[in-house]
């Protein structure tokens, strides 16, 4: 099975949730992004198994920390 990469926006008042992302999902990347009403959104990336339930398993985690989030990307990687 391949890899992909999974682009997700997260949006929270929790002024901690990066660091809370940080240490939960362990993401590949993420950064900060200004988003509507002068809250910042939170964008990470995280390379998850292409298989059944993997997907699924980094929304559960997401619906744990409580947060507005939208998966903006899913794409094949190829790593050697």
């Amino acid at each position: 099975m391949g890899k992909v990469i999974v682009t997700v926006r997260v949006v929270s008042e929790n002024a901690e949730i990066e660091k809370i992302i940080k240490e939960t999902i362990k993401p590949e990347k993420i950064e900060k992004k200004p988003f509507v009403f002068g809250l910042e959104a939170i964008i990470f990336e995280k390379i998850v198994e292409e298989k059944e339930g993997e997907l699924e398993n980094l929304e559960e985690k997401l619906r744990e920390l409580n947060v507005s989030y939208e998966i903006l990307n899913v794409t094949r990687v190829f790593l050697e």
